[in-house]
């Protein structure tokens, strides 16, 4: 089961002798929350951990489609595409799926019955478009969720440690007016063999004990 905000305010208040939140309050903690927890998720996601990796399901592509944009063509959980495959519209086999090259830039071509390319930008997937229906299958890393309550659920394993003393460190500056605590707090959380330390080694160890798939020729999804 999640852990929940809730647990990540508890502890930091702990760690700011606020026990019952009288002066740490709750409205600017989970806004101070919300922050920590996105940083957290960027930093997870530079490591490469499979928390934040997702597939989406077939994307229906119409003919002469060149963007897939929010609002039913992108996963709505996404924050960047990392691989692209294509199939027929009429197909169901999964080994038919094909991988798509991605591109800094487009080419400049004639549109053929497969969209072949792909490009990230401007937080848009840009595509050459074909002149015939393709279904897409994207390979993305997900957002975990944000904080906006005191319940909101942290979805990231072990993590609530970090992210408490983290949010202290913050809220000791921020709300607190205390620079000294602030600065006191970030110097344990960042200090080597401290708390980012062994979190990102739980992470790791957990990363290195998933099984890797080779990759076919073809480059063909199974």
């Amino acid at each position: 089961m999640a852990q929940l905000f809730t647990t990540v305010l508890s502890q930091a208040r702990a760690l700011l002798n606020d026990p019952t939140g009288a002066i740490y309050q709750d409205a600017p903690m989970i806004e101070l929350g919300a922050k920590v927890y996105k940083e957290l998720q960027t930093k997870v996601s530079a490591l490469g951990i499979s928390t934040t990796k997702e597939v989406s399901s077939a994307v229906a592509v119409p003919a002469n489609t060149v963007e897939l944009l929010d609002g039913g063509l992108l996963p709505a959980d996404m924050l960047y595409p990392t691989r692209l495959y294509e199939r027929s519209s009429g197909s169901v086999l999964d080994s038919d799926w094909e991988e798509m090259d991605e591109k800094d830039w487009l080419p400049t071509a004639v549109r053929g019955t497969i969209l072949s390319y792909w490009q990230w930008r401007e937080e848009t997937i840009k595509l050459v478009g074909a002149t015939v229906d393709r279904k897409v299958l994207i390979y993305y890393v997900k957002s975990l969720g944000t904080i906006s309550a005191s319940n909101s659920p942290i979805l990231i394993i072990n993590s609530t440690e970090w992210m408490a003393q983290r949010l202290a460190a913050l809220a000791a500056l921020v709300l607190g007016s205390s620079p000294q605590k602030g600065a006191a707090l970030m110097s344990d959380l960042t200090s080597e063999g401290g708390i980012w330390d062994d979190l990102k080694a739980t992470l790791m160890k957990r990363k290195q004990n998933i099984p890797v798939r080779r990759r076919r020729t073809r480059y063909r999804v199974l």
